[in-house]
């Protein structure tokens, strides 16, 4: 995914960003056999957990900064929920 003035981000802002998106990427993937998704569900737990935790945290240590909250506001809440 291309974002935008990312190396500008704060560095955590920037960690949250690449986990989150990866916990996305494992969420989209296609479970078609048991070991598949033996392997989903772990990398799914590695990846996600904890995330609206720190997206909470993030939010809150951000909200005086109105561009990094712009760029918070567009990570949705409830990523840990599992799918395979």
């Amino acid at each position: 995914m291309t974002r935008p003035n990312w190396c500008q981000w704060p560095h955590e802002v920037r960690l949250f960003a690449d986990r989150y998106d990866t916990c996305q990427h494992f969420r989209g993937e296609e479970p078609y056999d048991s070991e598949r998704r033996r392997f989903l569900e772990k990398s799914i737990d590695e990846t996600c957990m904890g995330n609206d935790k720190q997206l909470r945290k993030l939010r809150s240590a951000y909200a005086g900064d109105a561009e990094v909250t712009r760029i918070l506001n567009e990570f949705e809440v409830d990523a840990e929920t599992k799918q395979p």
